[in-house]
């Protein structure tokens, strides 16, 4: 995977390769990572609810109590289910204009609502 990830322009280094990286359990905290900080792999360990999940793009979305994130998803692994509340491990990267979650694997909780929109105010 590292080598086609490189072959793409898309560095991602392996929870292993990136041992002394503090895990990152809030989903808002990947967020604040720089894209230098996303490639390096922060191991993530969180909780949140999938939002949107379409398996033609794909497109996979959680939403923790902090923030969300685009999680890659590969045909090989289990289609999520929106709604559903999970425990959500992987390691950080950034391929587009935001950190993401790669080398996903996750447990359903259970199910939770959805989190309520934010409403923006407007100057």
């Amino acid at each position: 995977m590292m080598v086609c990830a490189l072959a793409l322009g898309f560095p991602v280094q392996s929870a292993s390769q990136a041992p002394e990286l503090p895990v990152i359990r809030e989903i808002g905290e990947i967020h604040h990572l720089d894209r230098e900080a996303a490639v390096r792999g922060y191991p993530v360990d969180a909780q949140g609810v999938v939002t949107y999940f379409d398996p033609y793009g794909p497109d996979f979305f959680v939403q923790g109590k902090t923030g969300g994130v685009w999680v890659e998803w590969l045909p090989s692994m289990p289609k999520p289910v929106v709604g559903e509340l999970i425990s959500l491990q992987g390691v950080t990267t950034q391929r587009d204009f935001s950190p993401d979650v790669v080398q996903a694997r996750w447990q359903v909780l259970g199910t939770a609502p959805m989190p309520k929109p934010l409403k923006p105010a407007y100057a």
